[in-house]
């Protein structure tokens, strides 16, 4: 959005713990920054440094963990657009105003719900008209997914729905045949977010939409049969009302705002982004 973001996240410290003391040593020094810092020979990650982590077990712990912690992940995530930010507007300081804010998400409900809240964002805001619209949000990349059949978002987007339970029971017993579970035989169960399918996640979006903004009912993206068609989750009914007041409930959770130099650079990026358009506009109505 213009002056802050959302992002729902899962952390795995089971996947971490199997690490070998090395390879937690590599992946640390891989995801902090190291471009500019000097006797980094470029970048590249030399064995004594590797060595220096690995030979201390208490701070190879400490690692271990930072690794599966959302926190360290939003700092080091913040740094990095700080940084890159103050190079951009060519000045210094702070580039969010205060620390983030983590909502524990309890259940798969309260998952769906704070999906849709994100996701839904840029409508209730006004900015756009249609779920796959808007390029800053996923669901714009899952519903290309679904027209195109090609982009693959598997390295970096979870899919919507958990796996068929006789996927999950199969690749069990495919293991246990084998002697041992295999890292993709347990990759699948672990995949997915809620009991429903993407179709109906994007039909349950637009409902909830048509709440806040009901005139969104001419959309030429909206048919008879898909609002006609009732929503499931694990078989059931979702209940719209419910639905609605669980989005209530995480606008007053996540309200924030960014500090005062991020906001007058927000508002000049989008100036200068919405002046290019324009340009860019007439330059194709003129051109002959």
């Amino acid at each position: 959005m213009s002056t802050h973001w959302h992002c729902v996240l899962r952390n795995r410290p089971d996947q971490v713990e199997k690490l070998s003391d090395r390879e937690v040593a590599i992946r640390w020094l891989s995801v902090t920054s190291r471009k500019h810092c000097q006797n980094k020979q470029g970048g590249a990650i030399r064995e004594c440094e590797i060595a220096k982590i690995v030979n201390d077990a208490e701070y190879v712990s400490e690692l271990r963990s930072r690794l599966s912690s959302i926190s360290w992940f939003i700092r080091l995530m913040c740094q990095t657009i700080a940084r890159q930010c103050n190079i951009e507007d060519e000045c210094t300081g702070r580039f969010f105003e205060e620390r983030f804010k983590l909502n524990r998400l309890e259940d798969e409900a309260d998952v769906l719900a704070c999906m849709a809240y994100v996701d839904l964002n840029p409508l209730r805001a006004r900015m756009t008209d249609s779920l796959d619209d808007y390029a800053e949000v996923s669901i714009g990349e899952r519903m290309r997914t679904l027209e195109e059949g090609l982009p693959d978002t598997s390295l970096w987007l979870a899919p919507i729905e958990h796996p068929p339970q006789t996927q999950q029971t199969s690749t069990e017993a495919a293991a246990g045949e084998a002697g041992e579970r295999t890292e993709d035989a347990a990759g699948p169960e672990k995949l997915g977010c809620v009991s429903m399918t993407l179709t109906a996640y994007t039909r349950l979006l637009w409902h909830l939409a048509l709440e806040s903004r009901p005139e969104l009912q001419a959309s030429s993206k909206l048919s008879r049969d898909q609002m006609q068609t009732p929503v499931l989750v694990n078989g059931q009914p979702v209940n719209i009302a419910e639905m609605v007041e669980r989005l209530h409930h995480y606008g007053r959770r996540c309200r924030g705002q960014l500090g005062q130099h991020a906001s007058r650079a927000m508002r000049e990026r989008l100036a200068a982004m919405k002046a290019q358009q324009r340009g860019q506009s007439t330059a194709a109505g003129t051109r002959t």
